[in-house]
């Protein structure tokens, strides 16, 4: 009886220790949200053809599925044309960047500058 609870405790930590192990290996880093955050200003591009009166702040929430491609949850925007075409030019494009929890929602701040 007590190897049976010496064996049960042995087994229960080294369980305990290997899914804390592996949970780990999904957690975005730094690097991978900022990897993640150049590519999307990459697929945007410096060049918005929206007309800006002023300059101002947005948000993108997006999150990545199982296939590797941004999935546009929301953009704060009051901007009507803004969000159609941040919408239109990221929703289910293909991303390379690793290590990206699939299903998490990500925020990514946005500046647009006043159009000349």
């Amino acid at each position: 009886m007590k190897n049976l609870k010496l064996f049960l405790a042995v087994l229960g930590i080294s369980m305990l220790t290997s899914f804390s192990a592996n949970a780990t290996d999904f957690l975005p880093t730094s690097n991978t949200k900022k990897a993640l955050s150049n590519e999307m200003a990459t697929l945007i591009g410096r060049n918005i053809p929206v007309k800006v009166l002023q300059e101002f702040a947005t948000e993108i929430s997006f999150m990545v599925n199982h296939k590797n491609e941004i999935v546009i949850v929301d953009v704060a925007s009051k901007n009507k044309e803004l969000s159609t075409f941040i919408k239109n030019t990221l929703n289910y494009k293909k991303i390379s960047t690793k290590n990206v929890k699939n299903g998490e929602v990500y925020r990514l701040p946005l500046r647009v500058k006043k159009s000349l």
